[in-house]
């Protein structure tokens, strides 16, 4: 986290699932060097969100807390917008209250609106994959909470999947956002970052072109069909050159796949 802060700069981070509570908690909060946090505990071992950001640059104002997501307001650079911070819960039963509450909430808003982070569930078969087989099965009550609610997938840039367990790989996580939201900022890209120490990736949302700060990794964009060539594992191979700050590896990376 710290090594992603130093490079993206990022005015606000949300941090899912942290696993930790009480004065081990403050500490790390106090390293990641935020101004200002909020924070949902977490049921036992599962849950938990955390909402980091700058108060030198932006004005959070936290409306509504719940086990399964942080409702607030965003204002920065002379623009406001809603924003809510998901952690769908693992099981089906618990998810459904999710889909009901962001259903609901959408019926009162008719500004802005982004939303982001583990939604534990996909909207096509192709999102999820064991092995080498995809999985059809998609997730009815979560295209419908979308269809309801009016929210749109916002896409992305990178690899294909956000969470890895052994065999097992899913795209759980993503940013979803009303018109309203897009038409402001229509320019905005999602880019799933390399995975770490995680099983998740971190997902990056950007505004504006202008808050890039990778050109090599903004121009590169992931091909899935990549996966089927037969030199593919070796290139990889041969690419991927650990270095001590993991961005330097990816401009390596992304330098030998453009070549």
């Amino acid at each position: 986290m710290l090594d992603l802060k130093r490079v993206w700069k990022p005015n606000i981070a949300v941090v899912m699932e942290p696993r930790i509570s009480g004065r081990k908690e403050n500490r790390v909060v106090s390293r990641l060097g935020f101004s200002n946090s909020h924070r949902v505990d977490p049921r036992g071992f599962s849950g938990g969100i955390w909402i980091l950001w700058e108060a030198q640059r932006m004005d959070v104002s936290i409306i509504y807390n719940h086990t399964q997501f942080i409702h607030l307001r965003v204002s920065m650079n002379n623009s406001s917008f809603l924003f809510t911070a998901v952690y769908g819960a693992p099981q089906d039963r618990w998810r459904k209250f999710l889909w009901e509450n962001l259903i609901s909430l959408a019926k009162d808003i008719k500004e802005p609106w982004l939303l982001g982070g583990d939604f534990n569930a996909i909207l096509v078969g192709s999102e999820r994959r064991t092995g080498r087989r995809q999985h059809r099965r998609a997730n009815p009550p979560f295209q419908q909470c979308l269809l309801e609610a009016s929210l749109l997938d916002m896409g992305f840039s990178g690899q294909q999947f956000t969470w890895k367990s052994g065999r097992k790989l899913a795209r759980l996580d993503r940013f979803l956002c009303n018109s309203e939201w897009l038409q402001i900022f229509s320019e905005a890209s999602i880019t799933h970052l390399p995975r770490t120490s995680s099983d998740h990736c971190p997902v990056l949302c950007q505004l504006s072109p202008r808050q890039r700060r990778n050109a090599g990794l903004d121009n590169f964009k992931f091909q899935a069909a990549w996966l089927s060539h037969p030199e593919f594992d070796k290139f990889v191979e041969a690419a991927w050159q650990p270095s001590p700050h993991i961005t330097h590896t990816i401009d390596n990376f992304v330098v030998q796949a453009g070549d």
